[in-house]
């Protein structure tokens, strides 16, 4: 049974987005961040999630931010599927097609499931982003350990040359 009829005016839950300028999930806006070796030694390396693509950390990166926004809309088709979960309903406005659960007699009940699917997008995104900010700590652990074995390799070719000039020296004498 269709919950509306063709040509009828209803509300579907919609949202957009905006973009917003927020501050670096890695650094917190400070350009740097401070890794903790297994020896207890803290490394200050710059960031390097909000520098990508730059020549150097930004502290800051764009997200984009969910507006909830039911739209009034005139049925014009309504389309039935027949799926393995049953019969879905969808129906074709201009020039949207929503799901027959997303559309409302009343704007406030299209308001609230416009929030929920918002929602929904967020923690998404939200999860998305923790995912990101893991996967980048692996990466400054990686560049923090590199650098700092170049830095003990070359110490020892620093030691080795004074001592070669040490002798040098001594045998010019």
């Amino acid at each position: 049974m269709n919950k509306f009829k063709i040509g009828e005016f209803v509300w579907a839950a919609h949202y957009g987005q905006t973009q917003v300028k927020k501050n670096c999930h890695v650094c917190f806006g400070k350009l740097e961040v401070t890794l903790i070796l297994g020896n207890g030694d803290k490394v200050v390396l710059p960031c390097d999630y909000c520098a990508k693509g730059y020549d150097a950390p930004r502290g800051f990166d764009y997200e984009y931010e969910y507006i909830v926004e039911p739209v009034q809309v005139r049925i014009d088709s309504i389309i039935h599927h027949e799926t393995t979960n049953g019969i879905k309903t969808e129906v074709r406005t201009t020039p949207y097609l929503y799901d027959q659960e997303d559309l409302f007699p009343n704007k406030e009940d299209a308001m609230s499931r416009s929030k929920e699917k918002a929602e929904q997008k967020k923690a998404e995104q939200e999860q998305s982003i923790e995912w990101l900010k893991k996967s980048k700590k692996a990466s400054f652990a990686w560049n923090a350990g590199y650098h700092l074995k170049e830095v003990n390799n070359l110490k020892k070719k620093i030691e080795y040359h004074e001592r070669k000039a040490q002798l040098c020296k001594a045998r010019t004498k």
